[in-house]
């Protein structure tokens, strides 16, 4: 559905299958419907989405 295509800082993902554990997110990380990316403080990360298009997420956001 998504792949994770830059980050900087603190850039964390939650994956459905690992139950309600943050982990760090690296560039090339796929995302699954569900799954969970959240950015802190002073960080950023973006996401290209699997239909075309994206989403650049800034500093303390949260996406499922």
């Amino acid at each position: 559905m998504a792949e994770l295509v830059s980050a900087s800082k603190t850039v964390e993902k939650n994956a459905v299958r690992q139950g309600v554990a943050w982990n760090p997110a690296h560039v090339g990380d796929g995302f699954a419907e569900a799954d969970a990316l959240r950015t802190g403080q002073a960080s950023s990360a973006r996401v290209k989405l699997a239909g075309g298009g994206g989403l650049r997420l800034s500093e303390n956001t949260v996406i499922r």
